[in-house]
């Protein structure tokens, strides 16, 4: 939730908005400063919390890659015994052209 919350407070308003001025921090914590009304509810347990996050927080990929492609650059690199991440230009090409034979072969 700690990630929501540093784009939630460093996000851009539109100052057309009907909404107060303020950064959203201070309009959750203390709503009475700019008139608002405070609708937080008390969350029973953590389970709920952790449920919304897993569900809608998008977490940036490992390594500036998918998801799918990570397992396929380890499952390649485990079948053909190479370096992952690799190390230079030439073990670089090696897992690319390893990487689109494993793929052809899925397909």
């Amino acid at each position: 939730m700690n990630g929501i919350c540093i784009i939630w407070n460093t996000h851009r308003r539109n100052n057309r908005s009907s909404f107060p001025a303020v950064k959203p921090d201070v309009l959750f914590f203390q709503p009475e400063v700019c008139g608002a009304r405070d609708c937080k509810i008390p969350l029973v347990n953590n389970r709920g919390l952790n449920d919304v996050e897993r569900e809608y927080f998008q977490r940036p990929p490992e390594l500036d890659i998918s998801q799918e492609l990570l397992t396929i650059a380890r499952a390649t690199v485990g079948d053909w015994n190479l370096q992952y991440p690799p190390r230079n230009r030439e073990d670089g090409t090696e897992l690319l052209v390893a990487i689109t034979m494993y793929i052809e072969r899925l397909v």
